[in-house]
């Protein structure tokens, strides 16, 4: 597929497509043919320009990383951890929190949980654990639900019974 004008930048294909027409296109003392660049320029319509850059940089390896672009970050991610276990749990209970107790900007730490993969959630509420009556109460509505064949019935007894083997299990 032809390229449109006035893109930005190649894809791969495109650049691997303008290197093997201009593969072609070179001599047996290995340099391009006269026009060949040009050529090459109409047919994937971008300037000829960018045509002389993906030949003159065909055996450059591809790195399309912006790992080194930009200005560097004043914390490193292991100064932003330490930072924010050093605060006490109460403050740090939400990101804004946490980001203001340790005094690092909010963006720094949004930065720093989508690149580590996020905090550890912690939670201090623990649920309560039922009560006797209760868990009579639930097991009762259980067996009110099971359907048995005749002359088979289940005591109130018998499910107190329940509930206090599986307890004491516990």
């Amino acid at each position: 597929m032809p390229r449109s004008q006035g893109r930005a930048n190649l894809t791969h294909a495109d650049r691997a497509r303008v290197i093997r027409y201009l593969q072609a296109q070179v001599t047996a003392l290995g340099e391009l043919k006269y026009g060949a660049v040009a050529a090459a320029a109409r047919l994937h319509r971008c300037h000829r320009n960018t045509v002389s850059a993906v030949w003159a940089t065909r055996e450059a390896p591809a790195d399309d990383s912006n790992e080194s672009c930009g200005r560097p970050p004043k914390l490193s991610n292991s100064d932003v951890a330490a930072r924010i276990e050093a605060c006490p749990l109460r403050q740090r209970t939400t990101v804004r929190a946490a980001s203001a107790a340790p005094g690092i900007p909010h963006s720094t730490l949004q930065r720093h949980i989508t690149t580590t993969g996020g905090l550890k959630r912690v939670s201090s509420h623990v649920k309560p654990s039922l009560k006797h009556a209760q868990k009579l109460v639930r097991v009762a509505f259980a067996l009110s639900l099971v359907e048995r064949p005749l002359g088979m019935s289940v005591s109130c007894e018998h499910a107190e019974r329940t509930v206090r083997s599986v307890t004491n299990r516990h």
